[in-house]
């Protein structure tokens, strides 16, 4: 999970090898491309779902399978997760 803090977004959670800390800049790579843009984007075995809260985004989730090619299903599912996230994002400091 990315958070948005001013033109980047930085990693705050995560599960596998990557440690928290990474970031991209808007429109860098698949998560900032989504971050700019707020439109989720499938690509590779990676699923990349925008946090939204009105127009604005302010985060983005980076889903990733070596093992499985990711579905509508799994894409509905982290779109229903970025919707409960999003009140929590822009709410809470950076």
């Amino acid at each position: 999970i990315y958070r948005r803090e001013e033109n980047h977004l930085v990693r705050r959670a995560s599960r596998g090898p990557a440690p928290p800390g990474r970031s991209f800049r808007l429109s860098e790579g698949n998560v900032g491309t989504v971050g700019q843009t707020g439109v989720t984007r499938v690509v590779d075995g990676e699923l990349i779902v925008p946090i939204r809260t009105g127009d604005v985004t302010v985060g983005v989730i980076d889903v990733e399978s070596s093992s499985a090619a990711l579905d509508d299903e799994d894409r509905s599912l982290v779109e229903r997760v970025a919707a409960l996230l999003a009140g929590s994002l822009s709410a809470s400091p950076a």
